[in-house]
């Protein structure tokens, strides 16, 4: 039964835990009242019935999708397809293992963001759990509507008679399924943490609210330290969500940036070398799955990019001292901010020294969302643009016989 009212983030993000715990992804069981995790008898018993089921269909999936090594009369195209599907069949039968093995970790981020809003709470800032609530019900259910469509289109292409006369690719109803099982669990993986990455920025824009008060509160002291606290804890929350989600996002990114590349370029070979209407179908068809996977490399991105620039904010501070009002935030000037505020307000020396640690942290702590390797932020989205122009070009050039034939 559906609640439209939430107190708490557990409560604005049980629907997002139940649809993932429905789908296989997580195998934990939350108690809402106590705030507490647990693993049932019939949580292991879970983990082991996927376990099986996902080797099963990754080995079925894996094996079948050799006939994309038939796909078209290019190898380059074939072997890249292959390659990029393969590996999207791994990550899915990884996924459920790394949920497992990082649930501490992954539940510590949840009582991170509780603490939080308890700590704004006293701030004066209150966070709308049952805005969020809504927000995550409608967030799954575009989800799943973009998937039943996809699905839908897709499905309705793999059972016309132009695909009966090509049965390598998906030949049986078992290798249907490993793809809608692939798809499903990835989709819902990536919205899980898209709204994990929302939740976050919320509470970084409270913060701000918080860090306004710092220079017209009588009682500064205590403002400070809880302000210094709900940066630490948030920031601890980034590096919790690192360890966990980032590594994966970032590989599942790249299965699907080969996949997009080799769709586009095999849409365009299979036009440029006059290939039979069966192949063109086929090419559409996986252009068509490729805006799922599309969508998934753009969503992780486009809130780890909200994230920073939440965090990344600059406070307008109304004392009469100096009004700053700037179109481009920096959490060094909120450095700065600080700084004049100590300059040009009295303050006693303890205050002082509250305001110079808290502004060196502000300064220092920075939350980004990385994988260790690469930030996940609106720089990656154009070295990916960039990239998918790059090889693209590349790969046609090795197909310029079909193009001189045009």
């Amino acid at each position: 039964m559906f609640q439209s009212n939430a107190t708490c983030f557990l409560e604005s993000f049980r629907p997002v835990y139940l649809v993932t715990k429905i789908v296989h992804v997580h195998f934990e069981t939350l108690n809402f009242r106590q705030q507490t995790i647990g693993r049932t008898l019939l949580d292991q018993f879970r983990f082991l019935l996927t376990v099986f089921l996902d080797g099963y269909l990754v080995f079925v999936g894996c094996r079948n999708s050799a006939g994309f090594l038939k796909l078209t009369d290019s190898m380059l195209i074939n072997t890249g397809c292959y390659v990029s599907v393969v590996s999207l069949y791994l990550f899915s039968f990884s996924l459920p293992l790394w949920n497992r093995y990082k649930s501490t970790e992954m539940f510590e981020v949840f009582q991170t963001l509780t603490d939080c809003d308890e700590h704004l709470k006293v701030l004066g800032v209150n966070v709308d759990h049952r805005k969020h609530l809504i927000m995550n019900s409608v967030a799954l259910g575009m989800v799943g509507l973009l998937i039943l469509t996809i699905l839908g289109v897709g499905g309705y292409i793999r059972f016309t008679v132009y695909w009966k006369h090509f049965e390598p690719i998906l030949p049986d109803n078992t290798s249907t399924l490993s793809v809608l099982r692939t798809f499903i669990n990835l989709h819902f993986f990536v919205c899980y943490c898209s709204l994990i990455l929302w939740s976050i920025r919320e509470r970084f824009v409270g913060l701000e609210q918080a860090i306004v008060k710092l220079s017209t509160s009588g009682d500064a002291q205590t403002l400070i330290q809880i302000t210094a606290k709900i940066h630490d804890q948030l920031c601890d929350a980034v590096q919790l969500f690192n360890r966990c989600y980032s590594g994966h996002i970032m590989f599942l990114m790249v299965a699907a940036f080969t996949y997009s590349i080799f769709c586009v370029f095999g849409l365009i070979h299979s036009y440029a070398s006059s290939a039979n209407a069966i192949t063109i179908r086929v090419s559409w068809n996986n252009m068509i799955y490729d805006l799922g996977y599309l969508q998934i490399m753009l969503q992780p991105i486009v809130l780890s990019a909200l994230v920073y620039r939440a965090v990344s904010f600059k406070p307008q501070f109304k004392s009469y001292q100096f009004s700053l009002l700037l179109s481009t935030f920096q959490s060094n000037r909120v450095s700065i901010s600080l700084n004049k505020d100590v300059c040009y307000r009295p303050y006693r020396n303890r205050t002082f020294e509250q305001l110079r640690v808290l502004s060196m942290q502000l300064y220092h702590r920075e939350a980004k969302i990385s994988c260790g390797v690469i930030d996940i932020d609106w720089v990656l989205l154009y070295t990916l643009a960039g990239s998918f122009t790059t090889y693209l070009v590349i790969l046609l050039q090795f197909d310029l016989a079909n193009f001189e034939n045009l």
